[in-house]
């Protein structure tokens, strides 16, 4: 776009430098040699798809590496999205006959690079297209500096930046979405194929997070206006059929799976066979706490969305203080939208966190929104950018839960074992 503020040399030293650092820490933390169940379960999936032709991971070597599965009609599935999982298929059908490698002789080393590819490399284009719509949306390069510096080493999203899953994917999708459609939102009018790349982004979003409906939902919302303007019905028609593509796709592969068109996160079932760890879970997956102290640890404690990435309590005031401009306020009231749905919706579906992991995992959707709006704040209260101790104590609080949890996302954040240690854990180290 013509419109983009132009870069300041201090600006693009420090973003470039961070990013390579950070990119850098996130490449090491990949080719660790280890093996969470988590990973486990899709590379499972991958690995069935390109060796045996089927989605059943029965008779592949990762099938037996994970609890992440569900037995359907006499075979057990991975129960992680399968259209992501396809993509890494595509992936390792390449892969595969260039190296010589396969998942019975060089695990670990196909593991790390599955994490780079659909990890690493998805979190650098997420943050890259952050910058992007920064550069559209906020005049002083400070801001954008200090907003980049924040995101790089303290988002949800870096702390799994090295491992192959669904929610950093997603991640960048948001922002791809939000960045094809930019020009609408702001009621000028959109191309085809922008239209058209923001609604595939978007659709894929849904398939990689169904969750990620609500932001979609609300990104459509602000997109209604330019369409009725132009009377666009055409382009409306081909933006529900793209939309809605891949997450039919999605539930064609898990209805052909299980003979429901119910996704499979939701069919009991299929999770509780005879010896399946899900019907004797123990830790986090086997909490039962009482919805206040779920929800406070989900956004404040030990888990929260605010305690591991402290940076995003400045968005608080762009969420309190309700714009009066029309395309400001569309904004206002779709951000509020998927707060509330997607919090609500984890804090009533869901009651382990996660499981053993760092942070709430599955708020990392929620992180593009807000760190747009903390930079908004910033940009508007000048006088918060003169306050450096108090925003590098945001961004180095967030940054050590980050980046020390890239080493091994699914294992116990340090701000858990922190509260652990005084005696305010959910479960014991």
């Amino acid at each position: 776009m013509s419109d983009l503020m132009p870069l300041h040399p201090t600006e693009r030293l420090i973003s470039r430098l961070t990013l390579a650092v950070v990119t850098a820490w996130l490449v090491l933390c990949a080719i660790q040699p280890h093996m969470p169940v988590n990973p486990a379960s899709r590379l499972a999936a991958i690995q069935a798809l390109v060796e045996q032709r089927t989605w059943a991971i029965d008779g592949v070597s990762l099938g037996s590496m994970t609890i992440d599965k569900v037995f359907l009609n006499g075979h057990f599935y991975s129960s992680k999205p399968p259209v992501l999982n396809f993509v890494g298929a595509v992936l390792y059908a390449v892969v595969k006959p260039l190296t010589g490698w396969t998942f019975d002789t060089h695990l670990f080393q196909l593991g790390s690079l599955f994490g780079i590819l659909l990890g690493t490399l998805p979190w650098l284009l997420g943050v890259l297209l952050f910058h992007r719509l920064l550069r559209l949306t906020v005049g002083s390069w400070q801001v954008r500096t200090v907003s980049m510096v924040a995101i790089t080493l303290s988002s949800l999203a870096t702390a799994y930046g090295a491992t192959f899953n669904n929610h950093v994917v997603g991640f960048v999708l948001v922002f791809a979405m939000w960045e094809r459609w930019f020009p609408a939102f702001r009621g000028e009018a959109l191309s085809g194929s922008r239209l058209a790349l923001g609604a595939l982004a978007g659709s894929f979003a849904i398939a990689c997070e169904l969750t990620s409906g609500a932001v979609v939902a609300a990104s459509v919302a602000m997109l209604l206006p330019a369409l009725y303007r132009d009377r666009a019905w055409g382009r409306l028609a081909g933006l529900s059929l793209l939309l809605a593509s891949l997450p039919l796709v999605q539930v064609a592969i898990h209805w052909n799976q299980s003979g429901s068109p119910v996704p499979i996160q939701f069919q009991d079932p299929a999770w509780k066979y005879p010896g399946s760890y899900w019907k004797n879970p123990v830790e986090f997956d086997a909490l039962n706490e009482p919805l206040p102290v779920y929800a406070f640890h989900s956004l404040f404690g030990h888990h929260g969305l605010f305690s591991l990435t402290p940076w995003l309590l400045l968005s608080a005031g762009w969420f309190t203080a309700r714009p009066t401009e029309g395309r400001e306020r569309a904004a206002w009231y779709a951000g509020w939208f998927i707060l509330i749905a997607m919090v609500g919706f984890y804090l009533y579906r869901t009651n382990n966190y996660g499981g053993r992991c760092v942070g709430f995992r599955w708020f990392i959707l929620l992180q593009p929104m807000m760190f747009l709006a903390a930079a908004r704040v910033l940009d508007r209260e000048g006088p918060l950018l003169r306050r450096p101790v108090l925003l590098g104590l945001l961004i180095g609080a967030g940054a050590i839960s980050a980046l020390g949890g890239a080493i091994n996302p699914w294992e116990e954040g340090l701000v858990h074992a922190i509260f652990r240690a005084i005696g305010a854990g959910s479960v014991d180290g």
